[in-house]
């Protein structure tokens, strides 16, 4: 049996017009002052219940058309960098990558949060940046759709 291409994932997912537990669209990457809005994606991905691995899909606006990106990308090395600068619980980092591929002639990123078996992930201390805040000890997950809210 022949493996998917992430661009045959990429395809389907953009096609269902919806987001999903393992699956989320944005526009653009996260400024530099969101810095916690990615970190939470990438947790509550992490932490969501089922074996597979998820996708953060760059490039991908709320009508589900495909538009690219124009501000500034984020490489995986910046990523894993900005990940193993915080204080995880058990020493646990969710492993990351980041792919570019190209639909419709336009360029996507995908940040895929890879399956672990080190579940739960979570902080041992608080990362706050702008007026985003990651508390320690909260397990942050995702559920069909949502993420777990701020505040929770």
């Amino acid at each position: 049996m022949q493996q998917e291409s992430l661009e045959q994932i990429v395809s389907k997912l953009i096609s269902l017009k919806q987001e999903g537990d393992f699956w989320d669209f944005k526009k653009e990457w996260q400024t530099d002052n969101k810095k916690a809005d990615l970190i939470k994606d990438i947790i509550c991905f992490a932490n969501s219940i089922h074996k597979r691995d998820c996708y953060l899909i760059f490039g991908v606006n709320d009508t589900y058309n495909i538009t690219g990106m124009e501000q500034k990308r984020w490489k995986q090395a910046d990523i894993i960098d900005l990940l193993s600068k915080l204080k995880w619980a058990e020493g646990n980092i969710p492993h990351i990558s980041v792919k570019t591929i190209t639909l419709n002639d336009t360029l996507i990123d995908v940040l895929i949060d890879h399956n672990s078996d080190h579940v739960p992930f979570y902080l041992d201390a608080d990362y706050k940046c702008d007026k985003f805040s990651l508390r320690q000890g909260v397990i942050y997950s995702r559920y069909k759709d949502r993420n777990t809210a701020w505040g929770e």
